[in-house]
């Protein structure tokens, strides 16, 4: 089972990777794509059990290892926001209950943005 990586949204086209990538581009921001790490579509057929990514298997994977490892590493040097376009109100994004979970482990700060621009510890 193969599976493509899509930073694509079919709600809010704004979080495309082309169009996020030129609107962070113009406030000096620069935009890393990590997806094949660290998405929840992973090339990895070990990583699926009757066609569902099992996430506890995916985040033991070398490749995700290594997502997380450039992630941490590139925040020594430059503050960084993982997004993933879900309702407010969802606690079910990929980068909430698998990435942020494991860079907490490797001692990462986490917070939330919310859409009125509140934060939130996710502990």
């Amino acid at each position: 089972m193969r599976r493509a990586v899509r930073p694509y949204s079919r709600v809010s086209s704004q979080f495309n990777r082309e169009e996020l990538k030129e609107c962070l581009r113009a406030f000096g921001i620069k935009y890393v794509f990590l997806g094949k790490e660290l998405g929840a579509r992973s090339e990895d057929t070990d990583c699926y059990e009757d066609g569902k990514v099992q996430y506890e298997r995916l985040a033991q994977t070398d490749l995700f290892q290594l997502g997380l490892s450039r992630r941490a590493e590139g925040l020594k040097e430059y503050p960084a926001l993982c997004s993933c376009v879900r309702r407010e109100n969802s606690c079910m994004s990929i980068a909430r209950i698998l990435v942020a979970r494991h860079l907490a482990t490797r001692g990462v700060t986490i917070q939330h943005v919310h859409a009125d621009g509140s934060l939130e510890d996710p502990r």
